[in-house]
């Protein structure tokens, strides 16, 4: 074959044409290193098309900038609304101690020979007027372990029987001591959870800043926080304003 006839000089066509090809390459490499010499600025313009290249290669794996019109606020008011329903479900939980309700005696248990059992499933209980509780027990044999169950919840409490399955219970009405330290205890929960909101308000700042928020978009954004936390701690007051209310209603 042609390719692999030797010449006279011992190297085949083959080589020769490699030899000539890499001859060429050598010298465009020189003339546009000459060019460049010359035109700095070309230069410059190979090391930004490079640096475009790599950056294009990267763009998936960018995160977005956080600014002022693309920073999460509804997660930021869910968590402040998650603040104002917990301290909602604790106010609820106070209650003046001269109150009387059916919730008083539901968790109050009863203890029987050998065993316990919670009053409900042991007497029916009934409100009669603004301090008394009537219970009827189902069986007359467990009306003393109620009457001593009643006595030991609450020293205050006044239990008189009135029949062999039947017990009245008088709730003294609370002191205007009693309610003034409710309405502390109320004020310095609500105070908590105005602190909660405003770390609500802090954390949400400190997301948007290692964000690569500039300090114009914080600036925008924490005054679209502050909105929302004072909306927050309105109704915080709100609920304390009707907790006191009620408290000193009694």
């Amino acid at each position: 074959l042609a390719c692999a006839t030797p010449t006279r000089w011992g190297f085949s066509i083959k080589e020769k044409t490699a030899a000539k090809q890499k001859k060429q390459q050598e010298k465009e490499a020189r003339e546009e290193k000459k060019k460049t010499k010359k035109d700095p600025s070309a230069r410059h313009r190979q090391i930004i098309q490079a640096s475009e290249e790599d950056d294009s290669d990267d763009e998936p794996n960018k995160k977005e900038v956080i600014q002022a019109t693309n920073f999460d606020y509804p997660k930021a008011e869910q968590r402040l609304a998650k603040v104002v329903s917990a301290l909602e479900h604790k106010l609820e939980d106070i209650h003046p101690p001269g109150e009387v309700s059916a919730e008083l005696l539901e968790d109050l248990d009863v203890q029987l020979q050998g065993e316990t059992s919670k009053l409900v499933t042991l007497a029916q209980v009934s409100i009669q007027g603004a301090q008394n509780i009537v219970i009827t027990t189902y069986e007359e044999g467990t009306i003393g372990f109620v009457r001593n169950a009643l006595t030991a919840e609450n020293k205050l409490w006044t239990v008189e029987k009135e029949a062999p399955t039947r017990l009245r219970l008088i709730v003294p009405k609370a002191t205007k001591q009693e309610v003034e330290e409710l309405v502390r205890n109320a004020g310095e929960l609500a105070e908590k959870y105005r602190g909660d909101a405003r770390q609500v308000r802090q954390k949400a700042r400190k997301e948007a800043k290692s964000g690569g928020a500039t300090s114009n978009d914080l600036a925008l954004i924490e005054k679209e926080l502050q909105k929302r936390v004072d909306n927050s701690v309105a109704k915080i007051n709100k609920l304390l304003k009707e907790k006191t209310d009620e408290l000193q209603a009694k």
